[in-house]
């Protein structure tokens, strides 16, 4: 008589012993969300919107200003540039005659700052010896109660030129700025981190 002999693997008790797994204990879950948790803010840091804003909040004033030195040069007139301090916005002139001011039938452009940013005095200016302000340089013009400078049509500016905006809850780390050399034109974007400002390449 020939005994079978039956695989324990397959064997309906050993089924039964094998614990069952209903789904993760609370400690897993616990430790996942923890992970998870630093993970998000590490990404947050980085990804501050708020930073963000500020970044293409400048990069309104680095457009106007760069298309003023550029149409300048093109169309052989010079461009008033006015930073309206109070409403933050600024204002685009093209003046025709080169008498600088606004007359009847002139282009006169109005850009808001975006994303809730307005002009502001830094913590520390970016460099030059002047008092802090929102906009600084050394011959600004004052046009229409705004400090205003002009793009020439030989492609300099008629200052040099400091221009700061931070967001509503001007935090330090908020701030931008751009500054405009004034034999070239040429503007240059900053972030401010804190403690010193970055230039940024663009």
């Amino acid at each position: 008589m020939r005994i079978q002999q039956q695989d324990a693997r397959t064997s309906p008790a050993a089924h039964r012993a094998l614990p069952l797994r209903g789904g993760f204990s609370l400690l897993e879950i616990m430790v996942t969300m923890t992970v998870l948790g630093i993970l998000f803010g590490m990404a947050y840091l980085k990804l501050d919107p708020r930073r963000n804003q500020a970044d293409a909040g400048i990069q309104v004033l680095r457009t106007v200003m760069e298309q003023a030195m550029r149409n300048s040069v093109q169309r052989q007139y010079n461009i008033m540039v006015s930073f309206d301090v109070t409403g933050n916005r600024v204002r685009y002139v093209e003046d025709i005659n080169n008498n600088n001011t606004v007359d009847a039938g002139e282009r006169v452009i109005w850009k808001p700052l975006e994303n809730d940013m307005k002009y502001a005095a830094p913590p520390a200016l970016i460099s030059g010896s002047y008092t802090a302000a929102p906009v600084v340089g050394g011959n600004l013009r004052t046009i229409d109660g705004m400090p205003t400078v002009i793009a020439r049509r030989s492609g300099a500016l008629s200052t040099d030129l400091q221009v700061y905006i931070t967001s509503l809850r001007a935090q330090r780390q908020d701030f931008r700025s751009i500054i405009v050399a004034q034999p070239t034109g040429r503007v240059e974007q900053y972030r401010y981190g804190g403690t010193s400002w970055t230039w940024l390449k663009q």
